[in-house]
């Protein structure tokens, strides 16, 4: 075993172990719910015939249990479905020669914060971690996480969630610029920012659909950044119009906005993250 299978192997023996607590308690809830009605039913019954002022009590209990049968299952179900989520994600690391965390380290994902789109209102020092993925996919350094943060509008504050994948060398030839896609929470927001949003949209000569689906914006030469769409990069984003991109500081970062990927949807999720990292040129095309 390499250092990377035995530090998985440890990472899913103990998500399996979560898994069959979580197991035991959501089945323990659902047959409380029929016991926990007729069981209080046939003792008080039997109660009646030694103290029968305690069998009404009794039989009450028969409307209280299998009530908290039903909170206990329910209260664990959101935790199953992250648990097993986790495990499937750490097989698929592994499968990948990938390292495997369910929690990342306290400071493990600074280098996240150096990119301005994706940290946009974002409250300082907020920034968690959890089914990180480290090592070297299709031969390039690779980051994956679903990462949680705090962002503050006016009084308001709200949580985004989202799988980001980063690789993390490899792009210092490149720009500084973003990708994102233009829902209409997303056009809002930009108006919102006004003239605190992230850079300036770039317009890609010939590019009409790509550019009504997504915003390009960028600090940078409008001319250098719009040279780096190519119609491989562009057709990246035409076939997935969830998908989110920004280059800064030598590093890619591909993520769906706002978005947790499935388990299910992962492998391809890598695949077009990779695809995107292969199609940016170094050097703008003529």
């Amino acid at each position: 075993m390499t250092g990377a299978e035995d530090d998985n192997a440890r990472v899913i023996a103990g998500l399996r172990r979560r898994q069959f607590r979580l197991a035991a308690v959501f089945y323990g809830g659902l047959v409380a719910i029929p016991l926990g009605a007729i069981c209080p039913c046939g003792l008080a019954a039997v109660v009646y015939r030694v103290a029968p002022e305690w069998s009404q009590d009794v039989a009450l209990s028969s409307f209280l249990l299998p009530l908290v049968g039903l909170a206990a299952a329910l209260l664990v179900v959101g935790g199953r479905s992250r648990v097993n989520r986790s495990i499937a994600l750490a097989r698929l690391a592994d499968s990948l020669g990938l390292r495997f965390a369910d929690l990342a380290e306290k400071g493990r994902l600074d280098f996240l914060t150096a990119f301005p789109v994706l940290n946009v209102l974002r409250v300082p020092h907020s920034g968690e971690g959890a089914n990180l993925m480290e090592g070297t996919y299709k031969r390039r350094p690779l980051t994956a996480v679903d990462y949680t943060t705090l962002h503050l509008l006016g009084y308001k504050h709200f949580v985004r969630k989202q799988t980001a994948a980063v690789f993390t060398a490899g792009f210092d030839g490149l720009p500084s610029f973003a990708v994102v896609p233009q829902t209409w929470a997303d056009k809002f927001e930009l108006a919102v920012l006004g003239p605190a949003a992230p850079g300036k949209k770039v317009v890609v000569p010939d590019e009409k659909e790509f550019n009504r689906h997504f915003a390009v914006l960028t600090e940078a030469n409008r001319a250098a950044v719009a040279g780096r769409l190519t119609p491989a990069v562009v057709d990246a984003f035409l076939e997935d119009k969830r998908l989110a991109a920004e280059v800064h500081g030598g590093m890619l970062l591909v993520y769906r906005r706002q978005t947790v990927v499935a388990a299910a949807e992962y492998e391809e999720f890598l695949r077009t993250a990779n695809r995107l990292a292969k199609a940016l040129p170094s050097e703008p095309e003529a």
